[in-house]
C-alpha cells in the first residue's frame, strides 16, 4: 500500500474556509473510489491541513492521477483551493511498511515520529521500527504503523505512527514509557541508526479514512 500526503497552508483569515473545502472533497472520496483522510497539525508554528490518500500500488495511483486531471470537478476544486492557500502545498509519497491494525479504533490523534536514517542504515532502522510497532500492537492494543517516505524535498525518512483516542491517553503512554526498560533498550538501538535526532509531529484526525 502507498500513501500520498498533501499539506496545505491557509492564507490569512481563510483557515475555516480551507478546512471546509477540504472536508467536502474528502467526504466525497468514496464515490471516486479513493481512501482519503484529513488531519491538521497541532502545536505547530503555522496552521496546516493534510489530505492523505491510500493506493494499492503505484499503477493504481497513476490511473487515479490521470482520471483526476481530466475531471472537471477536480479542476473546480483546485481553482477554489488556490484562492485559500498562502503558498504551494507540500507533497510526499510513502510506502506502508506496517499497516495500522484494522481491529483498533481509528485514532482521534496521530503522533508521527520522523526518523532520518544514517547512511546505509535504512533497512536496519526500518526493521527495528517495524518490530517495535508490531510488539506495541500485540501487547498494548494501540494503533501503530510504520511508513517509509520515498519522495519529498526532505529526503527519505521512516515514520513511526501511534494513534490515540485522546491527548490524555497519549500523555499516559508517555509516562509509562519513561519507566519502561524495554523502551530504553529500544532507544539505545535506534540512536546509531539515525543521521540526526528524530522529531515528533502531532496531528488531530478531522476525518478518518473514508471508504475504509
Amino acid at each position: 500500500m502507498y500513501i500520498t500526503r498533501f499539506t496545505f497552508f491557509p492564507d490569512l483569515g481563510r483557515t475555516h474556509e480551507l478546512r471546509t473545502h477540504l472536508e467536502h472533497w474528502v467526504k466525497g472520496s468514496p464515490a471516486r473510489g479513493v481512501l482519503a483522510s484529513l488531519s491538521t497539525r497541532i502545536f505547530a508554528d503555522t496552521a496546516c491541513f493534510t489530505l492523505s490518500m491510500k493506493h494499492e500500488n503505484l499503477a493504481v495511483y497513476e490511473r487515479y492521477v490521470q482520471g483526476r486531471n481530466a475531471n472537471p470537478e477536480f479542476q473546480l476544486f483546485t481553482t477554489r483551493l488556490m484562492t485559500l492557500i498562502t503558498r504551494s502545498n507540500t507533497s510526499e509519497l510513502y510506502q506502508e511498511v506496517v499497516a495500522y491494525p484494522g481491529d483498533v479504533s481509528l485514532p482521534r490523534y496521530l503522533q508521527r515520529v520522523v526518523h532520518h536514517p544514517a547512511l546505509g542504515m535504512e533497512a536496519e532502522l526500518q526493521r527495528l521500527l517495524s518490530e517495535w510497532a508490531q510488539a506495541g500492537i500485540h501487547t498494548e492494543g494501540v494503533g501503530v504503523g510504520v511508513t517509509a517516505r520515498l519522495m519529498s524535498g526532505d529526503g527519505n525518512t521512516i515514520v513511526h505512527e501511534i494513534g490515540f483516542p485522546s491527548l490524555t491517553a497519549m500523555d499516559q503512554r508517555s509516562e509509562s514509557r519513561a519507566a519502561d526498560p524495554a523502551f530504553a533498550a529500544f532507544n539505545k538501538k535506534r540512536i546509531p541508526l539515525v543521521s540526526r535526532p528524530w522529531y515528533t509531529e502531532l496531528e488531530e484526525v478531522l476525518i478518518p479514512y473514508q471508504g475504509h
